[in-house]
């Protein structure tokens, strides 16, 4: 289980609560899903919108479940372990482009840095539970 303080907790709240899932999940998600030649096909392709609203919509689960991400996800875990064989790395670097995303979506004055901090937090926490059957 993760101690969140007071303060994480209220930022990460906050902070998906001013997020549109849809729109981040499809900047920030890219993969094996035709046409992405170019920055303009990979914005309009249905299929990387289609799965970064997933993605993100996933995500919910874990705000939903803070205390207990690690048991919330370990179906995800198994499933992308053993059924779609993803590299785990990936799960780090898609949660660096969703907070690049979220960054400049929102900018400084609503992501700061204390928000930054529990977001990523957030996110490693998530990385962290999707990859457990790895190990």
């Amino acid at each position: 289980m993760v101690d969140w303080t007071t303060a994480e907790r209220s930022a990460i709240l906050g902070l998906w609560g001013k997020l549109n899932a849809d729109e981040i999940g499809t900047q920030a998600f890219i993969s094996s899903f035709g046409n992405l030649s170019t920055p303009a096909a990979i914005a309009g392709n249905p299929n990387v919108a289609k799965h970064g609203r997933t993605v993100m919509h996933g995500l919910d689960r874990a705000i939903q479940n803070l205390d207990d991400i690690k048991n919330t996800y370990a179906p995800l875990s198994v499933m992308h372990s053993e059924k779609l064989h993803v590299d785990p790395d990936n799960f780090r670097l898609l949660a660096e482009c969703i907070t690049v995303c979220v960054a400049a979506k929102l900018g400084p004055s609503v992501f700061d840095a204390d928000t930054h901090e529990a977001f990523q937090k957030f996110l490693r926490v998530v990385v962290s539970a999707l990859g457990r059957q790895y190990h």
